[in-house]
């Protein structure tokens, strides 16, 4: 498989993805209009609070879908910085200046020498990097003062994660929120950890809500009382806030600026619902329901593995019985008994018919 299969496998091929990301900006600002409460995915939230001909940077543009919505949809001048050869040349076709190389080396710093920003993206990438808050770091020395950094990054405390930790599994998948490429994995608390250490403050948050229990957390060949179980587990926890959360989106700005707006700084959830005791102890009896009925299975396919075991030396015993010299002179002869016994009693009736006559 070549590198250009393998990225647009993984991204998705970037004509495709920009047509249903003009859909779904559509249905969004449709809805919105409407007076519509409505909830916008990592890209929505973005795209829709960057400011037409705003002067942008790009990190991990992927195949660029987004490059292009930037470019022919908001007029905006687009910088990338892409790891991915061939991403990068996808993407390019709509920016102004491409660098490819690693985020996490810094060389794209002396790439950009004295360029200012008005808006900086981080969509699904800082995730990605051994060393997300020196690179939040570094980015803010190229903002305008005015300017925003525009992040979203998955949730490591969502419930189907929780429920895998549970079994005490923890497996990688091609994408998602265990995607075999996510380096860091992040809370609410640890994003804001790392904005603080950046020096950056949220002026606007939001999050992408997904309840919907995950079938694929459970592990194959599972009891079917097991499955029912865990998917216990994850109800209790998806109807608390931060454990629904799928991904984190926000808005970053420079203390500073805050500063002289007159703003305060927000937090990523807010005073949300948090796990109570009673759900603690809901938990926990699940837990231990789970862990007794692995035991109880365990104890089955041991039973089974036992009588499995006796029979095979009840058969062994039999065969070597069978094997026995006097056991075998006394098959023979009862076959051979078997064979002669038909032939006597038909020549008992044809001498009986004899007499008659």
């Amino acid at each position: 498989m070549n590198d250009q299969k393998t990225s647009s496998s993984r991204y998705g091929e970037r004509d495709g993805r920009y047509e249903e990301l003009l859909q779904e900006m559509e249905k969004f600002r449709k809805l919105h209009e409407g007076g519509a409460s409505v909830p916008a995915t990592g890209g929505v939230f973005v795209l829709d609070n960057i400011p037409r001909g705003a002067k942008v940077l790009e990190f991990g543009p992927a195949s660029g879908y987004m490059t292009r919505y930037l470019a022919e949809q908001l007029d905006c001048e687009v910088s990338i910085i892409e790891q991915d050869p061939d991403c990068a040349a996808s993407a390019g076709e709509f920016s102004r200046r491409s660098f490819v190389g690693d985020i996490d080396s810094g060389d794209w710093v002396n790439w950009l020498e004295d360029e200012r920003f008005d808006v900086m993206m981080f969509c699904d990438v800082l995730e990605h990097l051994y060393d997300p808050w020196q690179t939040l770091q570094m980015a803010q020395r190229f903002l305008n003062d005015d300017g925003m950094i525009l992040c979203s990054i998955p949730n490591v405390a969502h419930h189907s994660i929780i429920a895998t930790l549970l079994e005490n599994r923890f497996e990688y998948m091609p994408m998602g929120l265990l995607d075999w490429t996510h380096i860091r994995f992040l809370t609410s608390c640890s994003i804001e950890s790392m904005i603080a250490k950046a020096g950056l403050e949220c002026d606007l948050t939001g999050h992408v809500i997904r309840k919907l229990l995950d079938p694929s957390v459970v592990a194959e060949g599972c009891p079917e009382i097991i499955q029912n179980i865990t998917h216990d587990i994850q109800y209790v926890l998806s109807e608390k806030e931060q454990h629904a959360v799928f991904q984190y989106v926000f808005r970053l700005r420079k203390k500073s600026y805050l500063e002289a707006q007159r703003k305060s700084s927000c937090s990523l959830l807010g005073n949300t619902d948090r796990l109570t005791q009673e759900d603690l102890f809901k938990i926990a009896s699940v837990r231990n329901e789970i862990c007794r009925m692995k035991t109880v299975c365990v104890d089955q396919q041991k039973t089974i593995e036992c009588l499995t075991q006796e029979k095979g030396i009840l058969i062994n015993q039999v065969n070597t019985l069978l094997q026995h010299p006097g056991i075998r002179f006394w098959n023979t002869w009862v076959r051979i008994a078997c064979v002669f016994m038909p032939f006597k009693a038909w020549r008992r009736s044809v001498r009986n018919y004899l007499l008659i006559r």
